[in-house]
């Protein structure tokens, strides 16, 4: 019977065609065709037709969590294969609401079922756009796109509630509110200057916390403490201060109470009339040399004779310094007490240091409290640092190297200070053995030379490195 030109017998007929290229084929059964066509098992009559049941998958994209200012957690669902399995997952993400516009991370994984991706380094106060997908081997199937805001970050704020203070350090009381802060560094930090009456003149800035990551939220009490330069060499316990907070969004300046500064003080220290105990020329400590290779290139800078007074209520307190400037031989000083000054030329009761008229000295004078009564003044000392480089000695028991206190008394300080003791500090290796010295310890109210007298006596040569003396006075 011929196949009509519709009908299921045609169907047969088209069936038949399609498979073994004859309409009048008599096996048409679905496993014959299927076998006929390649398959080992039977299929659908709609694979003989070029379509197919699988389809890419289905996803939904769920609403992000853990949203910061900086980031935020996406959320996807593969919710099925629909046929073929998935082979990737991940998420469209970025500023425009069209998804093909952002960008395309992939995070991964196979099968259906929930995924995830952290994104990081977001502006605060922003929207963004996610759009979740999977793929499988029809293609790739999309969830809706969501919106997610970042959270708002504001200028931190920072406002004053207290302060006290010792003779050398000052503790702040603030509030600060770090405004939302969620990335980076936030830190909280203090600018220091002197009074207004010594002109505002800028110290340093002091770090009193800093940390990254997220800050926490809401109101802060934070308390600091500080240490401001000293002030004492003008009797001065007075500063301004600026208080700054600062977070990924800027910073923010305590209004402070005089004119945008927070006045701040230190407990006044009581104050001494101050005198140098070596009251002619040439008296003082100084380097001392005898048959010695040297000549100010060998002393490098940082050397220095400092003098210390054991004050009540600031402790170890630097009065004065003399400094040796490297490859000259002009020497500098500092000054930190009132009434005294650094000159390089004698000037009575008030000079500290001035020239002994070689290249390789400088007398540094002693000064002591003089409005404090006899018998009752302070402990002081003397540091005494030299750093030295390729300096010899020549051999013999004469032939020295050392620190050495001029051969004048200091009757103005009557029976103060006749008690000293001197400790080696540090010496370079080759002086660590040395052969002679005297004067280490003793008492004398005349402060003769010979009795004050620190000394190496040595044939070393090539001497480098530091040497350092401590004298301290009861």
């Amino acid at each position: 019977m011929a196949i009509p030109s519709s009908g299921p017998l045609q169907l047969r007929g088209d069936i038949a065609l399609e498979v073994d290229g004859s309409a009048t084929g008599t096996d048409v059964s679905l496993r014959a065709l299927s076998a006929s066509a390649g398959f080992t098992e039977p299929d659908t009559m709609s694979e003989f037709y070029g379509y197919s049941s699988i389809s890419a998958p289905s996803v939904t994209t769920n609403a992000a969590t853990s949203v910061t200012a900086s980031s935020m957690t996406l959320n996807g669902n593969a919710t099925a294969d629909n046929g073929a399995s998935i082979t990737d997952r991940g998420f469209y993400f970025g500023t425009d609401s069209n998804y093909a516009n952002n960008t395309k991370t992939s995070v991964g994984g196979t099968g259906t079922g929930t995924f995830t991706l952290s994104r990081t380094g977001l502006n605060p106060n922003t929207t963004y756009y996610a759009t979740a997908y999977a793929t499988n081997s029809v293609g790739e199937g999309r969830g809706s796109t969501v919106s997610q805001s970042t959270a708002n970050v504001t200028a931190p704020t920072v406002t004053y509630n207290s302060q006290s203070s010792t003779y050398t350090t000052i503790t702040l009381n603030y509030t600060v509110n770090w405004g939302g802060h969620s990335s980076g560094t936030y830190k909280l930090e203090t600018e220091i200057y002197s009074s207004a009456s010594l002109g505002t003149t800028f110290y340093e800035t002091v770090v009193n916390q800093t940390n990254s990551g997220s800050a926490p939220s809401g109101n802060q009490t934070i308390s600091f403490t500080i240490t401001p330069p000293s002030q004492y060499a003008d009797n001065d316990a007075n500063y301004r201060l600026k208080v700054k907070a600062t977070n990924q969004v800027g910073t923010t300046t305590d209004s402070g109470n005089s004119g945008g500064y927070r006045s701040a003080s230190v407990q006044a220290a009581t104050q001494y009339t101050w005198r140098s105990a070596d009251q002619n020329s040439y008296r003082g400590w100084k380097f001392e040399s005898n048959y010695v290779s040297f000549n100010t290139s060998n002393l490098l800078s940082g050397s220095f004779m400092r003098d210390q007074v054991n004050h009540p209520q600031l402790g170890w307190y630097t009065t004065h310094q003399t400094n040796h400037n490297a490859g000259g031989s002009n020497f500098t000083g500092n000054v930190y007490v009132p009434d005294l000054n650094y000159n390089t030329s004698y000037a009575y009761l008030t000079t500290v240091a001035d020239k002994t008229g070689s290249t390789n000295g400088v007398y540094h004078r002693n000064a002591y409290p003089s409005s404090v009564s006899a018998g009752s003044r302070p402990n002081r000392r003397t540091l005494i640092n030299w750093k030295m480089s390729n300096i010899t000695i020549y051999g013999g028991a004469v032939n020295t190297f050392g620190f050495k206190h001029s051969n004048h008394s200091m009757t103005a300080v009557g029976t103060d200070y006749n008690n000293h003791s001197a400790t080696l500090v540090t010496s370079p290796s080759a002086l660590s053995n040395p052969n002679g010295y005297y004067g280490w310890s003793g008492t004398t109210t005349s402060y003769n030379g010979t009795q004050h007298a620190i000394w190496e006596n040595t044939g070393a040569s090539n001497v480098s490195g530091d040497f350092q003396i401590q004298v301290t006075y009861s």
